[in-house]
Order: structure tokens, then C-alpha cells, then sequence
């Protein structure tokens, strides 16, 4: 190739060099002139085209820069709340294990264990003062109206079966009268929205009361009393009859009437109160004529025997 056919075909490929001398195009060939080299390169269409996007690239960078700069303060503030919470997590971290002991002491009262224990603690104490309540009723301790009673009896084994029936399903104990104590229990939310019950003359309300056997162990204990008092006075007037004179003989038989009334009348009241106890009668209980008769009765067989000793 001849030197005037590559000069044309680097004009061609380079038009910008085209003017060039042939001691520039050597000085760039021999790279002995920096300045006319990086003149000649930064003068190539792809050279400019990346120089423009390198300016472009770095315009770019610097409003991002800006952009950081400007969110600095957000960004320390951010920061600094991160570090603070964080710090306040490893307080409470460190805090969690007492949190815990003390949570775990507060929820025993509320373990399934705790609560069956205090549903049953809760039904034994209203079924003993429900049955104190129908005790202190039947035996006239507490004057208190039929209605009244009944208001209070019911409310109390109704309480009393509801925490019952509750502790049974809390152990997945459920008996096969879940039906009978459903009906009893819609039939006395059904007379605890009545008004109060009216008695109808000569005519008893059925009370549901369990009288205790202790009222009737009461009532005999009453029985032996009296009759422990009628043979003391027996073997009085036994002792007179066989051993004293004529006025002791007297006494004796005065002695043995007053016995005799004694225990008949302590065998027909423990008859009437065993029968009124059983039937859950209202009384009255505290008889006061019989022994005021019968002391009557025994004051006057001593006054006779000092009388007919004296006049003697």
C-alpha cells in the first residue's frame, strides 16, 4: 500500500486528523507529544460519547451525594432511635426472666387445678350454709317467714348445684341426670322471677329441706332426759313405799302419780316432735305448759309429804 493510499484511508476513518501535518501524525505515532496524543483520542466520536456519559455519571453521583447530605440528620436521628431501642430490648430482655416467675406465681390461681379446688371450696361452703339456713328453720332458731325461707333455700342450692354441675364438667364428669337437674334448675329460675308465694289457708308449702339426723338424736336426747328424771323419781317413791311408815306410803303413791305424768307426757311430746320433725312441721317447739304443770304437780307432792310429816 502506498503512503499517499493510507494517508487517505486514515483521513477517511479519522476526518479530524485529515489537516494534520505530517510532523503531528509522526510526533503522535512516535507518542514523544502527551498533549497531541490525548488531543488526538479525546477527539474520537466514542471517546466523546464517553466522556459525556462519564459527565453525565458523575452529575448523577452528586445529586445523590446532595440527596445523602440532605437526609443526614433523618439518618443520624434514625440512628440514634435504633440504638436506643435496641438498648431498652436488652433491658427488658434482661428484666424478662423476673417478669416471667412473677407471671407464672399470679396464673396458678387461675391453673385448671386452682379453679376446681376453688369451685369445690365455693360448693361446700354454700351447702353448709344452706343447710345451717334449713337446721336453724326447722328448729325455730331464726323466726323467718315460709316464703322468705324458701326464697333464700332455693338461691343457695341453686348457687350450690351450679358450681357443683361446673367442677363435674370441668373433670369430664357428667352423670346421667343432666336432664333431672336441668328441669330443677329451669323450675327454680322459674319461681325466683314469680312474686313471692301466698299461702292458701290449710294448706302446707312444700319446703326442699334434708332435715340432719342430729335434730332427730336432739329430740331424743330430750326423751332420756325426761325419763332419766322419771325413774330417779320411781326409785323414790319404790324406797318409800316399801320402807317409810304411813305418811312415807302416801308420799310414795304421790310420788309415783307425778312420775307417771311425767313420762307420759315426755313419751307423747318425743312422739309429736319426732312426727312434726319428719314432716318438716313449723311448730311450735318450746312447750312451755307441760313442765310448768308437771313442777306444779312434783312442788305439790313435796308440800303434802311436809305437811302430813309435820302433823304427825
Amino acid at each position: 500500500m502506498s503512503v499517499s493510499g493510507g494517508a487517505s484511508r486514515l483521513a477517511t476513518d479519522f476526518p479530524r486528523i485529515a489537516s494534520w501535518s505530517r510532523d503531528d501524525l509522526s510526533a503522535m505515532a512516535d507518542d514523544t507529544d502527551a498533549a497531541l496524543t490525548d488531543a488526538a483520542v479525546h477527539a474520537l466520536p466514542d471517546v466523546q460519547a464517553w466522556d459525556k456519559a462519564h459527565a453525565a455519571l458523575l452529575e448523577e453521583v452528586e445529586r445523590a451525594a446532595a440527596r445523602n447530605e440532605a437526609r443526614r440528620p433523618e439518618l443520624e436521628s434514625l440512628r440514634s432511635e435504633t440504638r436506643r431501642a435496641y438498648e431498652h430490648a436488652r433491658t427488658l430482655q434482661a428484666q424478662w426472666p423476673v417478669v416471667e416467675r412473677a407471671l407464672h406465681e399470679a396464673r396458678k390461681r387461675f391453673m385448671p387445678f386452682a379453679l376446681q379446688s376453688q369451685l369445690q371450696m365455693a360448693a361446700n361452703q354454700l351447702h353448709d350454709e344452706s343447710e345451717a339456713l334449713a337446721n336453724a328453720y326447722v328448729e325455730g332458731l331464726t323466726p323467718m317467714d315460709d316464703t322468705v325461707f324458701v326464697r333464700q333455700y332455693l338461691d343457695l342450692r341453686t348457687r350450690h348445684h351450679v358450681r357443683s354441675m361446673l367442677q363435674e364438667q370441668s373433670l369430664g364428669v357428667w352423670p346421667a341426670e343432666r336432664a333431672r337437674r336441668t328441669l330443677l334448675f329451669h323450675s327454680s329460675s322459674v319461681m325466683s322471677t314469680q312474686p313471692l308465694l301466698q299461702r292458701s289457708a290449710g294448706k302446707r308449702i312444700a319446703l326442699p329441706v334434708r332435715v340432719e339426723p342430729k335434730v332427730f338424736f336432739a329430740n331424743e336426747r330430750t326423751f332420756l332426759s325426761w325419763l332419766s328424771f322419771t325413774v330417779t323419781l320411781s326409785a323414790l317413791a319404790a324406797g318409800l313405799l316399801n320402807f317409810g311408815d304411813r305418811v312415807g306410803r302416801v308420799s310414795a303413791a304421790l310420788f309415783s302419780l307425778v312420775a307417771v305424768a311425767i313420762m307420759l307426757y315426755a313419751l307423747v311430746t318425743y312422739h309429736w316432735r319426732a312426727q312434726a320433725i319428719r314432716n318438716r312441721g313449723s311448730g311450735p317447739y318450746d312447750d312451755r305448759l307441760g313442765p310448768t304443770i308437771l313442777s306444779v304437780l312434783l312442788l305439790t307432792a313435796i308440800i303434802v309429804n311436809f305437811v302430813l310429816r309435820f302433823n304427825e
